[in-house]
């Protein structure tokens, strides 16, 4: 996960059963208010990865496999 000043990487799915009963992994990075290297940073390398991949035009939902329906072309 990405936000404006911090990055998470880690192996939990997110749901409740997920941190109540298996053991994960976590790692938080945070970004120091350096403005001027913000892209050399992991979380900007990160970040740039994702939008990359975001607006990629070789990106599909999986609903695309059953219907034409896919919510994230019609952004």
């Amino acid at each position: 996960m990405v936000t404006d000043n911090a990055l998470y990487i880690g192996n939990h799915n997110w749901a409740g059963s997920d941190f109540a009963i298996n053991v994960g992994v976590g790692l938080v990075l945070m970004l120091q208010n350096n403005l001027k290297n913000r892209a050399r940073t992991i979380l900007g390398q990160v970040r740039a990865a994702f939008d990359r991949d975001w607006r990629s035009l070789y990106k599909y939902c999986d609903s695309q496999l059953h219907t034409s329906g896919c919510m994230y072309n019609k952004m």
